[in-house]
Order: C-alpha cells, then structure tokens, then sequence
C-alpha cells in the first residue's frame, strides 16, 4: 500500500489491553485514521455453517468505546475470504457466526487476490470526513 495509506502495527497488549492490531490513515485530505482488528481461522466451517473467531474481552471493550468516534472494523481471514466486518457487531464474534451473517453484515467480502484494491476502496470510504455530511 506504499504512497496511499500509512499504517502502524500495534503490539502493546500489556499498555493498551484491547487496542485493534493496526491503526491507519490515508493519504490526501479530508480523512481521518481508522483500526483494523485483525483475526483469522483455518477451519471450515462447522455443520452449522458458522465460523469461531476469538475475540478478548478487552478488545470488545476498546471497540465498544471507540467504535462511534473512529471507523473500526475487523478484517476476517476464512479459508476462502476476507471479510471487512464492522466494530458495531463486535458482539456477534463472541460466539461462533454464519456464514450468512458474514455476508449480510460484513462492508466487503474480498479473495486473498483482490483485498489490496477492494480494501483501500472501502477504508477510503470509511475514513472520508465528509461522510458525516
């Protein structure tokens, strides 16, 4: 993504328990930073068609402090997708979710080969202070 986003990995568990994994902000006026949480399975789904990500308390504390202010989303790793899934429905990780919630919730579903292009699109979108007009 060099020359049109700046991002920094956050790795200080023990200082900021909760804080999402990278922090990012694009290039050009008029945006404003935004989080990734960053979570992947290498399972299958179950019978049920459900998904298990695991997500720490503190990080659904953290979201659901921020989440109003500052656009944060995870990004989903399954075997097959990507999936750019909004900090609001922090609460549908805490158990396992479907595959159809995945589709009917999530901003983008991406294959590992597009999601630098459709990922940028999206968090451009995101960021965009003028979305608030």
């Amino acid at each position: 993504m060099k020359g049109i986003w700046l991002m920094t990995w956050h790795e200080d568990r023990e200082i900021n328990p909760g804080v999402p994994d990278i922090s990012y902000v694009m290039n050009g006026g008029n945006h404003e930073t935004g989080w990734l949480e960053l979570k992947a399975t290498r399972s299958i789904p179950n019978k049920a068609d459900e998904f298990r990500f695991k997500i720490e308390a503190s990080q659904h504390q953290w979201i659901e402090a921020h989440h109003r202010k500052v656009p944060v989303h995870f990004l989903l790793r399954t075997p097959l997708y990507i999936w750019l899934f909004p900090g609001q429905h922090h609460k549908l990780l805490a158990a396992p979710i479907t595959v159809n919630t995945l589709m009917n919730l999530s901003a983008a579903t991406m294959s590992p080969r597009n999601t630098r292009m459709t990922l940028y699109e999206y968090l451009r979108r995101f960021t965009d202070r003028r979305r608030h007009d």
